[in-house]
């Protein structure tokens, strides 16, 4: 008789070097994850009509040191997490060697056969169980190099490098957002000859960002075998321990870029503020906490599914982030921490330093006394490509409405507690009520009531390149003017000669959207781009 001889790992997770992991995991070298952007900034001009655009594009700060922290507290609490479910995994094996002995027939050309049948059945849960404990000692593997490699990179790159969407699926790239860069667009008509203080009203700022997703575990959500379960119930603790890693290791990737992308938030709306003198929003971001506008613009069917979800757990996360306001040196001007010490994987705490000599005395007095405050997220989503065609056919549009519907709840409470705005409040409710499919209303009227309330704008699609590309230049052109030739006129100006077909070409090399022919034909038509730069794919 073979036997079948299983043996776990002898170390336990406290026994694990804290040390740099295979060549998989070593980003310094790599050739297509990192990208440098020439002096961190791109700009370009524009004119229509007799209004100047100028656009800007610069990386977002916070790309690689904010996930490499966080990873490092998850390290710590993963690490404790699989001592204590080390003694179940070795209790569901002395179990399975216990169904083993039992099965084993005493005589009989039948009962041999049936022994061995059986005995397939031990071995493949086995097998399973093998698994599941290097697939946490990998995963411990995976946020160590995060945690060592992220902050090296941080100082290499100086915040003028960004992830492009070619290296989505790159494990040791994980943790760092996809393209996170603030797209800001300014406006000078000809009787402001581009100099005084701007409202909100003169510029638009946003921050594209591809969707916080697992991509190095590809789209699907892992589930554990139900064939597990089948026959013994000493196997479903087994089972629970598959799926609740299956599902933690998906939301240690998102919420490694989630806290990168707050952080990105929390520098522009400080940045916004002190630009603007706008001590007024200051105050209800100090006192009631930060509000992020987020649009994103994927399907509910196909591979893009598993990303929504993944989307939704990294905004959902980000609502537990607590921002402490503080002033403090002027020479060091605005800087955002994320301290371990001070919270935990689960509600971590950034705090922002403000120069205290660009704060009036009042506005000082208000930030020292106040109190750390949660970040607030209002998402949205709209699928807007040809699956979002299909998923209208197929009638899996439940997830988006829900989504909508729960970013607008957010809206009614942030706008509850400044007051006013009730017209731009009131259209947003209106066409989130209608449910429509790539309704593209529900999007522009988000962003109108967020501009309005000078709240951070995220945008997001599958890498933020192509649809995010579109939708960020038709706001910029409906913000410059409101007749539709004009703003039609603009909108095209931006997407050929702009600084997001630039952003394009860094990412794939050729200077052109990613849609094909079909894609093309399925986008709304004011995402449309023009035929020049979005007829064929280069993704």
């Amino acid at each position: 008789m073979v036997l079948f001889f299983f043996f776990f790992k002898q170390k336990t997770a406290y026994e694990m070097l804290r040390s740099l992991v295979g060549s998989e995991m070593c980003i310094r070298d790599s050739s297509v994850a990192l990208v440098a952007v020439p002096s961190g900034c791109i700009s370009e001009s524009h004119q229509i009509s007799g209004v100047q655009v100028t656009e800007r594009l610069v990386v977002a700060r916070h790309c690689f040191q904010f996930p490499g922290t966080l990873a490092g507290q998850l390290y710590e609490e993963r690490a404790r997490q699989l001592q204590q479910i080390e003694g179940t995994l070795r209790q569901v094996a002395a179990q399975l060697d216990l169904e083993a002995q039992l099965r084993e027939p005493e005589a009989g050309i039948v009962g041999q056969l049936h022994w061995l049948e059986k005995r397939g059945d031990v071995r493949q849960l086995k097998e399973r169980l093998k698994d599941v404990l290097d697939g946490w000692y990998q995963h411990l593997e995976r946020l160590d190099s995060m945690a060592k490699i992220y902050p090296l990179l941080h100082f290499k790159y100086n915040g003028i490098a960004f992830r492009p969407s070619c290296a989505k699926s790159h494990e040791g790239l994980a943790g760092v957002p996809t393209n996170m860069q603030h797209y800001k667009v300014l406006y000078t008509a000809p009787d402001q000859p581009g100099s005084g203080s701007l409202n909100h009203l003169d510029s638009y700022d946003v921050l594209t960002v591809g969707a916080p997703a697992a991509h190095c575990f590809g789209y699907k959500v892992d589930e554990p075998a139900a064939a597990l379960c089948s026959e013994s119930k000493d196997m479903e603790d087994l089972v629970q321990i598959e799926r609740d890693f299956a599902s933690l290791r998906r939301a240690d990737v998102c919420h490694c870029q989630a806290i990168g992308i707050a952080a990105a938030c929390v520098q522009l709306a400080a940045e916004k503020c002190l630009d603007l003198k706008n001590w007024p929003l200051l105050r209800v971001q100090v006192q009631h906490g930060l509000l992020v506008h987020w649009n994103g613009m994927l399907s509910t069917v196909g591979d893009e599914t598993s990303m929504i979800s993944d989307m939704v757990e990294a905004s959902d996360w980000m609502a537990h982030i607590r921002v402490l306001w503080r002033c403090g040196p002027s020479i060091e001007g605005i800087q955002v921490a994320f301290d371990p010490a001070q919270g935990t994987a689960a509600t971590p705490l950034l705090q922002v330093s403000l120069p205290s000599d660009q704060l009036p005395v009042w506005i000082q007095s208000v930030i020292q006394e106040s109190a750390p405050a949660r970040v607030r997220v209002a998402l949205f989503s709209v699928g807007v490509n040809e699956k979002a065609t299909v998923a209208r056919c197929c009638g899996q549009l439940e997830l988006e409405r829900e989504i909508n519907d729960q970013g607008l709840e957010v809206m009614r409470g942030a706008v509850q507690c400044t007051g006013g705005l009730d017209g731009e409040l009131s259209r947003l409710e209106s066409v989130v009520a209608e449910g429509l499919t790539k309704d593209m209303r529900i999007l522009t009227a988000g962003a109108e009531l967020a501009q309005a309330r000078g709240s951070v704008q995220l945008c997001s699609c599958k890498s933020a390149k192509d649809r995010t590309s579109m939708f960020v230049t038709l706001t910029a052109a409906t913000l410059a003017s409101s007749d539709p030739d004009t703003c039609r006129g603009l909108a095209e100006q931006l997407r050929v000669r702009g600084v997001r077909i630039q952003n394009c070409k860094m990412n794939t090399g050729v200077a052109q959207y990613a849609f094909n022919c079909f894609q093309r034909m399925h986008l709304p038509p004011e995402l449309r781009p023009p035929r020049c730069v979005g007829g064929c794919r280069h993704s």
